[in-house]
């Protein structure tokens, strides 16, 4: 079977919707645990990602949590650390005290 190739806004629609995941910190570490967030070749694209860091495309962005982690996703250490399964769940605690009052604040 023969694929035809995504059109411009295909391409657009799937890597929003990627980027958008990455605001799951536990999407992350299933990432990081699948041993994806070590392939180069990922790393690489990635990289490529930050495009959505800048105007036009920031204003399609649903989710800011998405952007701030696509920059740590940059830092090796923040990779390797993502594996563990409580570091994730601090990052998730923290983000999810970031959006609500916690702690009684």
């Amino acid at each position: 079977m023969e694929h035809s190739p995504i059109t411009e806004k295909e391409r657009f629609e799937l890597e929003l919707e990627l980027l958008e995941s990455f605001a799951n910190p536990m999407y992350i570490h299933y990432l990081a645990q699948s041993g994806l967030l070590d392939d180069p070749a990922f790393q690489r694209y990635l990289h490529y990602l930050q495009y959505w860091q800048r105007k036009p495309y920031v204003y399609y962005v649903e989710f800011p949590h998405a952007l701030a982690f696509l920059k740590l996703l940059q830092v090796e250490s923040f990779r390797q650390a993502m594996k563990r399964q409580e570091f994730a769940l601090m990052v998730y605690q923290q983000q999810v005290c970031s959006e609500i009052t916690c702690n009684g604040k």
